[in-house]
Formats: structure tokens, C-alpha cells, sequence
């Protein structure tokens, strides 16, 4: 399918590329021989080609919290032929949890992961595929993270914190457990509460000076 011939000098480390985006699906055979002379080594190794997985992709991150954001990670991926799927997630070399096994069509395939009451922490979600050929994987990162409803934002000029379960109304008002939460604007202190500080910050240095 493939040929070169270069002359190469004693000590020599040569490196060829070869496109194999024409080649079909299957099993193929790398073939090479170097001659010296009268003297001849060949040598050989097995190669696949298999599209059967393609564009695995999974949210960075999402925050399982039951707070109606971020509470799933939509996870997909797309078979070019039928296979047999398994889907994982693991962290580190460790399963931690499977959540899918079974032979699926060709196509664009979704599935939805709600964390599995997995603790926060970072993980990986790993697809499988087995066809006839061999077993491809692919893998994404994700992380969940359960305090992402502690700072909502109700818009550019005010920050909420929010403890608990948290939600933004029609209004664009946070509201915690039924009830509405202020917004975190800084106002100015009054002359009156400036003379109360200087007042009290005055006591404390006489208060260390008599300590001396």
C-alpha cells in the first residue's frame, strides 16, 4: 500500500509518515527491510484503522446539587459503524462507576450522568467501543463540584451569596428557600457611623498604651 526506499547512513534514525486517511477500516501489515551489501533484515509490525468512535465529548464540569443548574453532565459521542459501548467513569486507574453496556447503532448517541452521588472531585468519563476489529477508547475530563450555588450573580453591578439551595425568579431576584435574599451592594458609611469607628479605634490604642 505504502513504499519508500532511502539510503540510510550507520547510526541513523529515519522517521516516514504515511496518510492513511484513504485506507479503509481494517488490519494491516507494516512492513521493513534494510539492505546492506549481500546482507537483508526485514521486520514487521500489525496496524489498524478504525472510525468506529468519534467526537466523545462530556461537560468540563457540573454541580449536582439539585438547584436546576448544572445538575446533569450530558455525555455523546458518535459510532460510525454498530459496536458494543461501554461507558465508565473512572478516577485515576479505579472504576468508580458504569453507566452504560450495550451494543448501539450507528449514529449520534447521548446520555445523561447525574454525578451517582459520587463525592466532588475530578474524574474521567471513558467510551468503548468493541466491533469486529478491536476496542477503541476515547475519554473526557470532568470535575463536580457541588458549591458552584454558593455565588450567583443577579447582574453586573451586584454579588449574591447564596447558602443552600439557591434560585434566580423571573425578576432576576435570588431567592433562598422561598425567601428573597438582598443583593451585595456596598453602601458608603455615614458620618455619623465614621465618628462611631474613630471613636472605638481611638479606646482600643489607649487601651495598648496603658498596657505598655
Amino acid at each position: 500500500m505504502f513504499a519508500f526506499l532511502r539510503k540510510i547512513l550507520p547510526q541513523q534514525t529515519v522517521r516516514a509518515n504515511a496518510d492513511a486517511t484513504s485506507l479503509p477500516d481494517g488490519a494491516y501489515t507494516l512492513a521493513l527491510t534494510a539492505a546492506a551489501g549481500a546482507k537483508q533484515v526485514a521486520t514487521s509490525t500489525r496496524f489498524f484503522v478504525d472510525r468506529t468512535l468519534a467526537a466523545t465529548k462530556s461537560a468540563p464540569a457540573f454541580s449536582p446539587n439539585r438547584d436546576g443548574v448544572l445538575d446533569t453532565d450530558p455525555i455523546g459521542f458518535t459510532l460510525v459503524n454498530p459496536a458494543h459501548v461501554e461507558v465508565t467513569v473512572q478516577q485515576g486507574p479505579t472504576v468508580v462507576a458504569t453507566l452504560l453496556t450495550a451494543d448501539l447503532p450507528v449514529g449520534q448517541q447521548k446520555l445523561t450522568w447525574d454525578g451517582g452521588g459520587l463525592p466532588d472531585g475530578r474524574y474521567t468519563v471513558v467510551v468503548s467501543t468493541t466491533d469486529s476489529l478491536l476496542t477503541v477508547t476515547q475519554s473526557a475530563p470532568v470535575a463536580i463540584d457541588r458549591s458552584w450555588n454558593r455565588w450567583r450573580s443577579t447582574s453586573r453591578k451586584s454579588l449574591t451569596l447564596c447558602r443552600g439551595r439557591c434560585r434566580l425568579n423571573k425578576r432576576r431576584q435570588v431567592r433562598r428557600n422561598g425567601e428573597r435574599l438582598r443583593r451585595g451592594r456596598t453602601r458608603a458609611p455615614s458620618r455619623h457611623e465614621l465618628t462611631v469607628k474613630l471613636e472605638q479605634a481611638a479606646a482600643l490604642l489607649r487601651s495598648l498604651n496603658r498596657c505598655r
